[in-house]
């Protein structure tokens, strides 16, 4: 037999024995694996208990591959609803795991456990929980195959989950939240925000309380922050707006950040775009992509390489240090100080209507250029010039550059 005839056998006998055992592959080593395969019809049964007076501090709830939905109010009772989802070939069947398969609680020192015996059953059974509760109430939810959503609750909260979305709205205490594999929304918090995710996105509104994200490998969006907001990521787009103070660690990633009140941001290999930002900033970054307008700090710190830079429409002390990248600056006046140290880089200087302030230029094979009258000085190779060194009580310019060009243009004329 040729070779192309012995694989094709090969592959019939292989396919001949995967439906031959199947059942036994199915009940065995999926059912031991727990993997949810939908294989057949599924049949729905639901179970239902209440919790009265007095009520626990905590409730703890744990479930598997399925969802937990918990929305508080101001009830009476604590009302627990599981909604079994068999799946079998046979009703009969299905009917009988829905009847063994039951609503555990557990009362030990103020806390309630809800749960279920879905373990002991060991059966394709996707158990989705909505529970109704007092919204004065603390909540932990572990939920590591299943999607969690969470409403309206006074107590504080803390959820686990994987491999689906995580939701919660209208919690009015502190939150520690962790997630992978999916996504984290998460609106009209008051408290203290936590997040532990990676692999999807977080996504926040209207955050009133401190914020600490680490997200790795996750698209991060947050607007209307009213705290300090810290970020730590990698890889994907971080967008916050209408933010408080911000500090941010990441790599590889582009971050946009529009109305914000200053902060700190590290970031390498990546992109970053400042807008409409009223507070100081300290940027530290290694081939990093800086963008920004309408800046208006007290002090501006930048330390960055191989990228180029551009500021526009600024006002502040400016500190910059700069190697192997291209610096274009635009301010809208000069209120502070400037002081820009480079290397391997052009800087360009676009000139306020009407400034008089003391300027010094230094380059370092290189050329410099300027639209008001100056005095030229040379020592070796680099040239010195100054303007405007007579005024007094102003806020000085320096620029200096070794490798590259400085030019100094009137900003009317660009």
């Amino acid at each position: 037999m040729k070779l192309r005839e012995w694989i094709l056998l090969i592959f019939i006998i292989g396919i001949g024995l995967f439906f031959h055992f199947r059942k036994e592959l199915e009940e065995r080593v999926f059912g031991e694996l727990e993997i949810n395969l939908n294989i057949g019809k599924s049949y729905c049964y639901k179970e239902t208990k209440e919790i009265f007076p007095p009520f626990p501090e905590l409730i703890r709830i744990e479930n598997k591959y399925g969802k937990v939905k918990v929305i508080g109010g101001d009830l009476g009772k604590i009302e627990i609803n599981l909604m079994k989802k068999i799946y079998s070939k046979d009703e009969k069947k299905a009917r009988e795991i829905a009847e063994k398969l039951k609503i555990s609680l557990i009362n030990k020192e103020k806390i309630i456990t809800i749960s279920s015996n879905r373990d002991e059953l060991k059966k394709k059974i996707i158990t989705d929980f909505e529970i109704f509760l007092p919204k004065e109430i603390s909540l932990k939810i572990y939920n590591p195959y299943g999607e969690v959503f969470v409403e309206n609750i006074n107590g504080s909260l803390e959820v686990e989950n994987s491999y689906a979305p995580l939701k919660i709205r209208r919690i009015h205490n502190n939150c520690y939240l962790k997630n992978k594999y999916s996504s984290v929304n998460a609106y009209n918090v008051s408290g203290a925000l936590e997040i532990e995710h990676k692999y999807g996105s977080v996504i926040l509104n209207n955050i009133s309380g401190e914020i600490k994200i680490f997200a790795p490998h996750s698209k991060i969006i947050a607007s209307g922050i009213q705290k300090i907001i810290e970020v730590e990521s990698t890889y994907k787009e971080i967008d916050l707006k209408n933010v408080d103070k911000v500090k941010v660690k990441s790599r590889y990633s582009i971050i946009h950040i529009n109305r914000a009140k200053g902060g700190e941001i590290y970031n390498n290999y990546g992109k970053l775009y400042l807008s409409n930002i009223k507070g100081d900033l300290k940027i530290s970054g290694k081939y990093l992509l800086i963008k920004g307008n309408n800046i208006f700090s007290k002090t501006i710190k930048i330390s960055n390489s191989y990228r180029d830079m551009k500021l526009t429409d600024f006002s502040g002390g400016l500190v910059v240090s700069l190697s192997h990248g291209d610096l274009f600056l635009k301010p809208l006046k000069i209120t502070s100080d400037i002081e820009v140290i480079a290397n391997y880089s052009d800087i360009k200087f676009l000139w306020p209507k009407g400034e008089k302030v003391p300027f010094e230029g230094r380059v370092k094979y290189g050329k410099i250029k300027v639209f008001f009258p100056v005095k030229y000085y040379r020592e070796n190779s680099t040239v010195y010039v100054k303007a405007f060194k007579d005024v007094k009580n102003k806020p000085k310019i320096f620029l200096s550059t070794s490798y590259g060009d400085i030019f100094v243009v009137n900003k009317n004329d660009n």
